[in-house]
Order: C-alpha cells, then sequence, then structure tokens
C-alpha cells in the first residue's frame, strides 16, 4: 500500500497496520488533511461512492496526524494499538483503536517451550501439586508446559504477572480467567499431546483447541462408531477427532459432551465446519509435523504461531497484546 502523504508539505500520513486497509481502502492520497502547513483540504462531493468508510478513514487520519500525542502516533505505526486509549482522544478514537476479535494459537514442541524459559515456579501452588500427582514424567513435562505457556500469554495479554492470574472452573469444569480489569472477555484453551503442546488465546470470547498423534487407521476405525454423527463427512479418523473435540471444548463440555451431536463437514483442505443444534460453528486444522495435527474452533479468524525452537516462542509470545 502507498504511504498517505499531504499534498501540501507532503507529511507522511500512512497508518502501516491492518487497520489502514480496514477503514482507507482505495483513498490512497487523495484525502487532504490539515497538517504542519496549516492546509486543509476537503474532498469533492461525489469523490467516493464509499461515504461511510471516508468519513471513518479522515477521522482516523486526522487523530493520528494531528490530535494523537506523538506516543501514541508511534505505536500506531508500529501497527500495535493501545487499548484503553478512547478516552484520551475522544470517540472517534474509537475507529482507529477496535480491531477485528482474533484467535492466536501457539504450538511448540516440548523441547521448544522448556527452552523458552518452563519452570514450576511461574505456576500457581495448585497447579504445581497437580504435577507431582502424575506418575509418568512425560505427562509432568506436558502439563508443565500447557500451564506455563498458558499464563505466559495471558500475562501478556492482561498486563498482569504469570504467577497473580487467577482462574475460575464453571459448572462443566471448563477453566476462566478470573474477572480482572484487563482479562475481561478473553477465552483461552489449552491441549497436550506426544511431544506438542498447543495454547488458543482470543478477546473474542470461547475457543477450544486439540492436538492429537498419528496413530494406525485401525485404531481410529475402533473409535469412529463412538463419536460418528449423520452429518459427518468421510474424513480421517485423527482429522475427525481433532476437530470434534476442538469444538466441544469451545462448547465448554469436552468429550463430556455428545460427540454424535456434531456433524463436521470439510470447508477446504485447512478448514471445517461444525453444524450444532443451536448453529454452526468454524475451524481449522493444521498440521504441527508429520505426527501431529492441530485443529481449532473459534467465533473468529485465527492466527497460527507454529514455534519450532525457543526463540520464535519467545518471539510470539512477545507479540501477544
Amino acid at each position: 500500500m502507498r504511504p498517505l502523504r499531504c499534498s501540501s508539505c507532503r507529511m507522511r500520513m500512512s497508518i502501516r497496520s491492518s487497520f489502514s486497509m480496514e477503514w482507507a481502502p482505495g483513498l490512497r492520497h487523495k484525502l487532504r488533511r490539515k497538517c504542519r502547513a496549516g492546509k486543509v483540504g476537503t474532498a469533492r462531493p461525489g469523490q467516493s461512492c464509499r461515504h461511510a468508510l471516508k468519513l471513518r478513514a479522515r477521522a482516523a487520519l486526522t487523530l493520528q496526524h494531528k490530535i494523537l500525542p506523538a506516543p501514541i502516533r508511534r505505536r500506531l505505526h508500529r501497527g500495535a494499538p493501545k487499548a484503553g486509549l478512547a478516552s484520551q482522544a475522544g470517540s472517534a478514537a474509537d475507529l482507529v483503536m477496535r480491531r477485528p476479535a482474533e484467535t492466536t494459537i501457539l504450538a511448540a514442541p516440548l523441547p521448544a517451550v522448556m527452552a523458552a524459559g518452563a519452570s514450576p515456579a511461574a505456576l500457581s501452588p495448585e497447579e504445581r501439586q497437580r504435577l507431582h500427582d502424575f506418575l509418568r514424567p512425560a505427562d509432568r513435562q506436558r502439563s508443565l508446559a500447557a500451564h506455563w505457556l498458558k499464563r505466559q500469554a495471558l500475562a501478556r495479554m492482561t498486563k498482569e504477572a504469570p504467577t497473580a492470574l487467577r482462574f475460575r472452573t464453571d459448572d462443566r469444569g471448563k477453566p476462566h480467567l478470573c474477572a480482572e480489569p484487563g482479562g475481561l472477555g478473553i477465552g483461552f484453551n489449552i491441549s497436550h499431546a506426544g511431544d506438542w503442546v498447543a495454547l488458543a488465546v482470543s478477546r473474542g470470547g470461547a475457543v477450544g483447541v486439540d492436538v492429537e498423534q498419528s496413530r494406525p487407521e485401525a485404531l481410529w476405525n475402533e473409535v469412529l462408531p463412538a463419536i460418528s454423527a449423520p452429518g459427518d463427512e468421510a474424513l480421517a479418523g485423527l482429522w475427525l477427532w481433532t476437530a470434534k473435540e476442538a469444538v466441544l471444548k469451545q462448547r465448554g463440555s469436552g468429550f463430556l459432551g455428545d460427540p454424535q451431536g456434531v456433524g463436521i463437514r470439510a470447508r477446504h483442505a485447512a478448514g471445517f465446519v461444525a453444524d450444532l443444534p443451536e448453529g454452526r460453528l468454524r475451524g481449522a486444522w493444521r498440521a504441527a509435523d508429520a505426527g501431529h495435527l492441530l485443529a481449532v474452533a473459534s467465533e473468529s479468524p485465527c492466527r497460527w504461531r507454529i514455534c519450532r525452537d525457543g526463540a520464535m516462542l519467545r518471539q510470539a509470545l512477545a507479540a501477544l497484546v
């Protein structure tokens, strides 16, 4: 996208982030706003048929170019709008700050999570006690990696210390982040299997994620009759299982719910639609490696972060807002 510039002083007015494409598609430098030269330009009547989009784009450009303080403008230029600034710049700032809800899926092998700094010290006393309840060291390490990753990601999103986060479970056993000011509306879900750990987080509501290790198809053929629904497409057992578990976890029940009440239809090679009694839910698959498959169910668009080593995982965590 070419940068927007004032036609008088040529001052750059680009917003290099997702909301620039959302609020100002195709406007380029045709819009002229007040600038350092003090010149003001206005669009001619009928110049654009997208009048509502133009007005919102003008509001965003005016806020960034003139009203918002320099530190906030720099943050917006980097493409990371800071929550809570609407009170500083008025209702028009909502147009700049509001971004579509998005589900981020972080997945990493166990060695990468441990290399990123996973430690029992970041867990709560209850979580540390549950680690000691595992008999097998592999199960203990998977649980440590999953809960450490959960706390690190949510701490980034809520601006809290990882050990300060508190959780509650609903009547179906689904965990939720306690209603602290920074945690309102955040949905999350964890999964681990084999050598992989996965976390899904979203500010758009409940999410469900599942990671499963590949097994012989003969084993899946024994399981499929217990989970298949009349509306299911003819999918391989691993793909059907991961999709159903992700959907049931998003609904809050996991496989304590009825998997035969969920029909799975593939939309394309990487996506599916779940037919539920109350409506439809979209989801997606992604291969973690040759032996593990990921599935996520969410109402919002998905952004995948498959981290092969500790450095990639630390970078993905740092990018969470």
